[in-house]
């Protein structure tokens, strides 16, 4: 919506050297499970397209776009991130509760985490919970314990640099009576550029062989962590709050994942930045009424200044 208004100001504002625009990016996933790492590889397949109009499903007797466009020789030959990407700032409310812990009004994130899911699933062996003597037990949900317990200890040891969480457990067959047999285990771990996904996984898989259990262990990487040096964004970004609000915005190092990360692969300078949030993924989560229009003022100012940059730079 802020970005909606500042295009609205902009209208017919902005030079020919510096084009401003709005849409709307759409993939189709088929079957796939919804989350960014299908998303982005329904993207690079060509099976996605734009509009800055309603939104709509493109898709005529189960045939999707970009596999016409290939099947009939006008796919293109240019590759996915071809075109530079000058810079990416991105509006976000913070996704953690640091700002207004620390009483500050506005922050700006230069550093994003990398994510990966995992899915474990866990296989012990039925039986009578009063007559299976504990010794011969084979319990699967003892076995999530301590995956619970291992998840919690990898995020505390590389903190701050990495945090991790529990997330879903799934019993089967879930009674009170019953050992459990089987359990899936769903968690996540969050990384900076000072730890790696490779790292986490083998720390996990060592602690899982040494308890001797089975188990089936699926992963999706959703995305890499990036870290934005000071330069350009980064000066345009903090001058621009000053300027519209009278506060030299905080640096922070503690936002979550968000769609900048995909950007940062291709784009030398990325930044969010937004307001205090303490409420994120609350049933009761919301930003206060008072900072989208501070907010609007900022966005805007943003364009501008990188604008007048462009001009006295010459570039596009």
């Amino acid at each position: 919506i802020l970005g909606l208004g500042a295009l609205l100001v902009l209208e017919d504002k902005m030079s020919a050297g510096m084009p401003v625009g709005g849409v709307r990016t759409h993939a189709h996933l088929g079957d796939a499970e919804f989350n960014f790492a299908n998303w982005g590889k329904a993207i690079r397949a060509g099976r996605t397209f734009t509009t800055s109009g309603p939104i709509i499903f493109l898709d005529v007797e189960g045939k999707t776009l970009g596999d016409e466009l290939k099947r009939i020789g006008y796919q293109g030959d240019l590759p996915t991130g071809g075109r530079p990407i000058h810079a990416f700032f991105e509006l976000h409310i913070e996704q953690g509760p640091i700002l207004e812990a620390e009483n500050l009004d506005v922050g700006v994130v230069t550093h994003g985490q990398g994510q990966r899911w995992y899915e474990i699933k866990l296989t012990g062996f039925e039986s009578h919970a009063g007559s299976t003597p504990m010794p011969r037990r084979k319990d699967a949900l003892l076995g999530a314990a301590r995956i619970v317990e291992l998840v919690n200890s990898i995020g505390l040891k590389h903190a701050p640099n990495a945090v991790a969480t529990v997330g879903m457990l799934n019993t089967y067959p879930n009674s009170r009576n019953v050992i459990p047999g089987e359990v899936l285990v769903h968690f996540n771990f969050r990384f900076s550029t000072e730890s790696t996904a490779d790292q986490l996984k083998s720390k996990l898989e060592e602690v899982l062989h040494r308890h001797r259990l089975e188990f089936q262990l699926e992963w999706t990487l959703g995305g890499l962590p990036f870290i934005t040096t000071p330069g350009e964004l980064l000066e345009v970004v903090q001058s621009a709050i000053s300027h519209c609000t009278g506060i030299h915005p905080e640096l922070s190092t503690t936002g979550g994942t968000s769609d900048a990360r995909f950007i940062a692969q291709i784009c030398p300078q990325v930044i969010e930045f937004g307001p205090p949030n303490d409420s994120i993924h609350q049933i009761n989560e919301y930003v206060r009424l008072a900072d989208i229009d501070t907010l609007k003022n900022i966005y805007l100012d943003i364009l501008k200044r990188l604008e007048a940059h462009s001009r006295s730079h010459g570039q596009s």
